[in-house]
């Protein structure tokens, strides 16, 4: 596991709660047989990783980020308007408090002196992890991925990075059909049927 995970903030966005926003946190790293960069730029793939974090209005003050307080300001008037961090946007550069300002949801309270480093690890599971949790979808089929007629549900999640218990899980789909989704014949076998038959 890398020491400093290179995680950048995307955007910041406001929620339904003035004194919350969240951090769109971005990782990408790459997935080719060896691990190469060369690899990478002949071809191989990146897995992306994202999650939404949330954070304290005064979180990005407190460790030092570059941002537009007014655009901030602006922002949390009402839920889901977005901002971008200028300059230097990567989470885990920002982990030492460097301004002694209140946590706005808790009154008298400072952020700690140091943030731990975090990291963004990929969980699969056969049970969704929320209300309204979509299970995973092949992108050319939009066919729901199965493991033995179990759709597959997956979640990006930031965790403190140190953790050992935290890993990327995966569930292999087997081509299953979800138990119990109506399927339609191929228009080709269809007509080929058809064709037997008569």
């Amino acid at each position: 596991m890398e020491k400093n995970p290179q995680i950048r903030i995307e955007r910041v966005r406001s929620t339904a709660n003035k004194q919350v926003v969240q951090l769109e946190l971005r990782k990408e790293q790459a997935v080719t047989s060896d691990g190469s960069l060369l690899n990478m730029s002949l071809g191989g793939r990146a897995k992306k990783y994202v999650d939404w974090f949330p954070v304290d209005i005064n979180f990005l003050e407190a460790y030092g980020y570059d941002f537009d307080a007014v655009t901030l300001g602006n922002i949390v008037s009402a839920p889901k308007q977005e901002m971008t961090i200028d300059g230097d946007n990567l989470f885990n550069n920002h982990l030492t408090r460097v301004s002694d300002i209140e946590i706005s949801t808790r009154p008298g309270e400072l952020f700690p002196e140091e943030f731990p480093v975090v990291d963004l690890f990929i969980t699969e599971s056969l049970s969704p992890s929320y209300d309204g949790h979509n299970p995973k979808q092949n992108p050319s089929t939009k066919e729901v991925m199965c493991k033995e007629g179990q759709p597959v549900y997956w979640q990006c999640e930031t965790k403190i990075a140190e953790h050992e218990e935290s890993f990327d899980t995966f569930i292999q789909s087997d081509g299953s059909k979800e138990a119990g989704a109506v399927t339609t014949a191929d228009p080709l076998v269809a007509m080929m049927s058809n064709e037997l038959a008569d």
